[in-house]
């Protein structure tokens, strides 16, 4: 993907507000993967299927995000949703299961898919049985399923008095060991000129080019690996700073006289004449 005209790329991260990590610009940066800037022609067809949305889902993920029926198990002239992909809890008096699957080129099932209409998808004791939120509901299915990532449609509330809510399209990372992290992108905005930054991220995330026809390394499940892996890397050298500056307080070491933690970047070579 080409690298727009915005000078700060990733900018659309910020305003979704992400809970927990899903991407991180930093490594979305180093792979070189840049939202395609969207035009007035893009707001249109986010407009027209979002017309009867409520209805019937499938126009916006094929007509916006350009989703191929034969890759989508469950959706409208799509395959057979597998049934490994079905959980139950008995004790709970629950089935977890998707309404998509979206499969990968290998024909692994990389993303998995519910639409909730107007459920509140972070309030709890909304559905029968089991008393967790839509949310919560869906990341066990993902852990128990052990497909790392999934796209959940529903509402949330917007903090407005009135209990106002809006609709929203979520993208869920529930790795397995791993605390999860989910974004959401609030679907009115997509169709407006104030939102094309956010409709760009999307794509970028899981248009038809981050799920089959891109490159591997611009692909999803790429894009969320090296997240993980950059987060894991600042961590590291965080740690590694606060236990170089334990160490030398407790030495009794003081500014001027403590040397700096040695970087981990090799060290220039000496020339000899």
């Amino acid at each position: 993907m080409s690298r727009g005209d915005d000078d700060r790329p990733s900018d659309w991260i910020g305003y979704l507000q992400p809970v927990g990590l899903v991407v991180a610009p930093a490594a979305l940066a180093r792979i070189g993967a840049w939202p395609t800037p969207q035009r007035a022609a893009d707001g249109e067809a986010v407009a027209r299927a979002l017309a009867g949305f409520a209805d019937d889902a499938w126009p916006f993920f094929r007509d916006v995000l350009g989703w191929p029926a034969g890759r989508v198990a469950g959706a409208p002239g799509g395959p057979t949703l597998p049934e490994a992909l079905r959980v139950a809890f008995r004790e709970q008096d629950t089935l977890l299961e998707p309404h998509w699957a979206v499969s990968a080129p290998d024909g692994t099932t990389q993303l998995l898919v519910r639409i909730e209409g107007d459920l509140v998808l972070d309030r709890r004791g909304a559905l029968d049985g089991w008393e967790a939120t839509a949310q919560q509901r869906f990341e066990r299915l993902l852990r128990e399923t052990g497909v790392m990532a999934g796209v959940i449609v529903g509402t949330r509330e917007t903090g407005r008095l009135g209990g106002e809510t809006e609709a929203v399209l979520r993208l869920v990372v529930a790795p397995r060991g791993e605390v999860s992290g989910h974004m959401s992108w609030p679907l009115g905005p997509l169709a407006e000129v104030g939102g094309r930054g956010m409709l760009a991220g999307l794509k970028l995330l899981l248009d038809a080019h981050a799920l089959f026809t891109g490159p591997p390394s611009h692909r999803l499940p790429s894009l969320l690996a090296e997240s993980r892996a950059a987060q894991a890397d600042v961590s590291s050298r965080l740690a590694g700073q606060v236990s170089w500056a334990t160490t030398a307080w407790s030495g009794g070491c003081t500014p001027p006289t403590c040397r700096a933690p040695p970087s981990s970047e090799p060290s220039p070579p000496t020339w000899r004449a």
